[in-house]
């Protein structure tokens, strides 16, 4: 299933359902998997407890002998944003950076760990060069959690980033597809919340956050219907199973049943979360032309678990007018040996953050606490 570590540096990606990780040398990948926290949980471990010996299986299943990792850190106390600023001295811009922050950040500045990078220069209307700055922020108590948990799983962190920051670098550095001259948009579904990152080729040009994600779809799940004069309501975990194995119900399937449950009303069930998930996404769109202004996105990508939902690729592109497709953070990597066939279609979605994370040998937007 997973090829030997090579004693380098782990990225890791550690999620409310599942941790996943990833080791990539040059442009190989040398180890790489996925393990449900649940699995854990059913043992009556606190959740922080369940994600540290999650973590601890899945190094020793990939046989990752690698000790130095990187690290995500998520929430709603996190932020990427892309700033337009005037050419001054690296001091001067810290403080304009900050400034910003203050103005922007939608959490208090006293006590966050902010990170920049300077992504490049454009030209304002006026034809005067200016600076655009990647802006990485998160609550210090955040970052030391984050870091707490790598540590307690014998791991060093030697960086920390947000969430789109690794998205962005998965596309800024690594071999994702992005079309040149194009606007496009990047939607990574996880499971608490979605990241909706728009881009102009490979340009950053807005990140945004959308509360509706997989969690929102099981819930959705959970409301009691009618059956056949019955009243039936699913639990989490039917609902979750249900989800996983269903999607999306198609006409195709109108004469089967899930636990009893026609496809007709599990379509019923899933439909208002995938109908306000479609409306964030439009919202998102006009957020973007009113903000960044040029032509709106021609296709929008998918990654994170859920964008594996069957027939959520159809559901999104028929909604939103454009094309679909699943995200392969893979292309262009070597990744003969670390996953089977299967498993780089089953998993690479979830991989993408990880993936990012890996490829970002700069650590360009690093947040380790000091």
């Amino acid at each position: 299933m997973f090829r030997l570590g090579s004693g380098g540096v782990v990225a890791i990606d550690i999620g409310s359902s599942a941790v996943k990780l990833i080791e990539v040398r040059g442009k190989r990948v040398t180890a790489a998997g996925v393990h449900e926290i649940g699995v854990r949980l059913d043992e009556d471990l606190a959740p922080r407890d369940a994600t540290i010996a999650t973590i601890r299986d899945l190094l020793a299943a990939c046989g990752i002998r690698a000790r130095k990792a990187l690290g995500i850190v998520q929430g709603p106390s996190t932020a990427l944003l892309r700033l337009t600023l005037p050419r001054m001295p690296a001091k001067e811009l810290r403080q304009a950076v900050r400034w910003e922050a203050q103005k922007s950040l939608p959490f208090p500045l006293e006590g966050a760990l902010l990170a920049h990078h300077v992504a490049g220069e454009i030209l304002d209307r006026d034809g005067v060069k200016k600076l655009t700055v990647l802006l990485a922020a998160v609550e210090g108590q955040h970052a030391t959690e984050a870091v707490g948990i790598l540590r307690a799983a014998g791991l060093d962190p030697v960086g920390l980033t947000v969430v789109p920051a690794a998205l962005a670098c998965l596309v800024q550095q690594g071999p994702a597809a992005a079309d040149a001259g194009k606007v496009w948009a990047l939607l990574d579904i996880g499971q608490q919340v979605s990241h909706l990152l728009f881009f102009h080729g490979r340009e950053l040009q807005l990140a945004r956050e959308i509360g509706i994600a997989g969690q929102a779809i099981t819930e959705a799940m959970m409301a009691a219907v009618m059956v056949q004069g019955r009243r039936v309501q699913l639990d989490a975990n039917q609902a979750e199973r249900l989800k996983r194995e269903n999607g999306i119900p198609t006409v195709e399937k109108a004469k089967e049943q899930a636990d009893g449950i026609p496809p007709a009303h599990l379509g019923a069930m899933i439909r208002p979360a995938l109908e306000r998930l479609s409306v964030d996404i439009q919202r998102s769109f006009a957020f973007h032309q009113e903000r960044v202004g040029g032509p709106p996105p021609s296709r929008i990508a998918l990654s994170g678990g859920t964008a594996r939902l069957q027939n959520l690729v159809s559901f999104l592109s028929s909604r939103l007018g454009i094309e679909a497709e699943i995200l392969n953070p893979f292309a262009g990597l070597d990744v003969v040996g670390a996953l089977r066939g299967d498993e780089v279609t089953e998993e690479a979605p979830r991989l993408a953050v990880a993936t990012g994370l890996a490829l970002d040998r700069a650590r360009t937007l690093d947040l380790l606490p000091p």
